[in-house]
């Protein structure tokens, strides 16, 4: 006995949908790649916002591009990312500028949420914003958390059962439509 109707259109919209979220998933992957590599061309790197010491102008999960320049060329107001002397990076407002000789610039830097300034830096270089992507980053910042590995194996898991479900599903068709011949109708 043929799928009825209705089966047959549910099935239909089924496929539809996984297409439609398939060609989602390949538009994604697709922009990632063309801003991966235009950050390559311009000599960028993305960072991840991971504090809110920044917010509300750039929250926790913000994707910041961002490019390495002269610290020398940082001014007060200015927005860059350091790494400090304890090997941690910030990405916070320069309130200070001063000369440090032999190519270096001492900077201190404050956090538009924090109360206190951070401990002055001197560097030679500050990774400035090119270009933020609010949110993009929020997956990153749940893959920290310390129940991450535990919710992707349950996730992965979960993909594995409808994944097996699905293949059931399609092998068992009713004995007469799976041995109905194929090809071109031969003529009588």
């Amino acid at each position: 006995m043929p799928p009825s109707p209705s089966r047959q259109a549910h099935e239909r919209s089924g496929r539809a949908a996984l297409g439609t979220l398939g060609w989602a998933a390949a538009l994604l992957g697709a922009a990632c790649l063309a801003l991966t590599g235009w950050a390559l061309a311009n000599g960028a790197r993305p960072l991840v916002i991971r504090t809110g010491s920044m917010a509300p102008a750039l929250p926790v999960g913000t994707v910041v591009v961002v490019r390495a320049e002269p610290a020398s060329r940082a001014i007060v107001g200015d927005v860059v990312a350091v790494v400090r002397s304890d090997g941690r990076r910030i990405m916070h407002r320069v309130v200070a500028v001063r000369p440090a000789g032999g190519g270096s610039t001492t900077l201190v830097l404050r956090g538009d949420r924090n109360r206190a300034d951070d401990p002055p830096v001197t560097v030679r270089t500050v990774e400035r914003p090119l270009l933020t992507i609010p949110a993009a980053g929020r997956p990153l910042t749940w893959l920290r958390g310390r129940w991450a590995q535990y919710w992707l194996g349950v996730a992965t898991g979960v993909l594995a059962l409808a994944w097996i479900a699905v293949r059931r599903r399609r092998g068992t068709a009713p004995a007469e439509v799976a041995t109905r011949p194929r090809g071109r109708p031969q003529r009588a």
